[in-house]
């Protein structure tokens, strides 16, 4: 069983049984509803449940009346959450403190939900402080940043 098109990023065959697992180019593929994911994008979409939740049960009351709107406001491209709702492109940290900043919540919050830090984890305030002046960066310098932290990393393990 091969796939026949590519629609949006991901991979839907002509007859699939549901819950079938099969294997393509060497990538284990989870299917269920005629839809092919990879695993990583399984896990990604059920990753980010959490997050996805709470925006449905809160966006109404902060004026929001669709995805759309909040990615407006937030500064996103439309498409941004409705990619995370089919499993197709999780959110990353630019896109989780923007949309904190339109819903106005804390980053923190935010970031929780999407699982990009642990609930657990101690949030220390300069931490905080030191992502949010990172997120204000533009992105040369943002790698520039990640490049001396990956360097000084290698420097303290030696």
């Amino acid at each position: 069983m091969l796939p026949t098109s590519i629609i949006s990023g991901t991979y839907y065959c002509q007859e699939i049984k549901n819950y079938q697992k099969t294997e393509l180019s060497g990538n284990i593929y989870a299917v269920s509803s005629g839809k092919v994911e990879t695993t990583s994008e399984v896990e990604d979409s059920k990753m980010q449940k959490k997050l996805l939740n709470w925006l449905d049960e809160n966006m109404a009351s902060r004026g929001y009346t669709s995805d759309r709107q909040l990615c407006l406001a937030a500064d996103l491209a439309t498409s941004a959450l409705s990619k995370t709702r089919t499993g197709v492109q999780p959110l990353g940290w630019k896109a989780c403190a923007k949309i904190a900043d339109a819903m106005g919540v804390s980053r923190q919050l935010i970031f929780e939900l999407a699982d990009l830090i642990d609930e657990q984890e101690e949030w220390d305030a300069e931490v905080a402080h030191i992502m949010n002046e990172l997120l204000t960066l533009d992105a040369k310098d943002q790698a520039e940043i990640a490049a001396l932290i990956r360097f000084k990393k290698q420097q303290q393990e030696k």
